[in-house]
Order: structure tokens, then sequence, then C-alpha cells
């Protein structure tokens, strides 16, 4: 009897195996939007440094992280070859509104990635004066798809969707990873 056991154990080992996914996510936003904070706590490592690499091209540095998001690995990292797109924003900011939204649509409607899966991040949703979710939508002129899980059975329709976030109060982060994940499993 201990076969049969032995057995499914390896059977679900390699279901669990074969599940994982390798996806690469570019993270953007401008200078303090919080994208380093960002990928840190979803990382939830903040003294760990392991999974954590810089790429020196010409007189750019990037940073390349390696998380796990519901037993997927996942690379984030601001080059070019992308599964999906983070687009990350301070909702207190609004002096750098005008900038974030050219910087945004420019990112956006670029035919490379025309249908690239765009998760936009509002983080320190936790201060008093950040921006409402409507507030922040008409003024960046976005419209997001949806957050259900179905809502993307149209494929010709980049699945684009808006968080409210707080690094500090961890709220907001754990949606909105999920949503992504499920435009990539898609």
């Amino acid at each position: 009897m201990s076969w049969v056991w032995n057995r499914l154990l390896d059977i679900i080992q390699l279901k669990e195996y074969s599940l994982k996914h390798t996806h690469r996510i570019a993270v953007m936003g401008l200078e303090g939007a919080g994208k380093s904070t960002l990928i840190k706590c979803v990382r939830n490592r903040n003294d760990d440094e392991s999974g954590i690499s810089e790429i020196l091209l010409g007189d750019i540095v990037y940073t390349l992280v390696e998380i796990t998001i519901e037993n997927d690995e996942v690379s984030c990292i601001d080059l070019s070859g992308y599964d999906a797109i983070i687009y990350v924003v301070d909702l207190t900011d609004t002096y750098n509104l005008g900038l974030n939204k050219k910087e945004f649509h420019m990112l956006v409607e670029n035919e490379d990635v025309i249908l690239t899966p765009v998760l936009i991040v509002g983080t320190k949703c936790d201060l008093g004066y950040s921006m409402t979710s409507t507030d922040f939508c008409h003024l960046l002129d976005v419209t997001c798809t949806g957050k259900s899980d179905d809502s993307m059975l149209d494929i010709t329709i980049r699945p684009l969707e808006f968080f409210r976030c707080s690094v500090v109060q961890r709220t907001g982060i754990g949606e909105a990873f999920h949503w992504l994940t499920n435009q990539l499993q898609n």
C-alpha cells in the first residue's frame, strides 16, 4: 500500500512543479512613487538581498528582482520582452499627475506592448490626502477592464486595472498581484 502513497506523492510533486511558471514583469513609475518599496513588500524580505542583481546598460543601472507569486516565478525589471507591466503611482503626488499621464500613455500606446497586461498600483492610499480611485482614473484618462477573474474573456482587449495599495498597512497588494497572475495565466 505504501507504494501507492509514494506514487501519489510523486504525481502531486510533478504536478506542482509543472504548474510553476516564469514571467518577466516591468515595474515602472516616476521617481519616489514606491517601486522598490512595493517589490520589497511583495518579496516580504526587507533585509534579504538574495534574488536581487544589478544590470548595467550604458549609464543606467537596472535592478532585477526574482520573486514568487502564487506558485509563479517572476523576474521584475524594466527592460523589453516582458509579460506584464506594473506602473506605480504615488496617489499623494498631484503635482506630477500630468507627467504621470504623459509617461503612462506613452508606455501603453507602444505597439510592442499593445496587448500586454497592465497593473497600475496607486501607492500611499493610507494617507488622508491621497486621490480616490475614481479621481485618479479620470485624471489619468484610464479605463479599467475589471477586477473579477473572468472579466477578460475577450483576448483582443488589453487587461488593465488599477489598485489602491498601502505598503505601510499592507493593503491592496495581495489583490493587485492576484489579479495580475490571473491575467498572466490567461
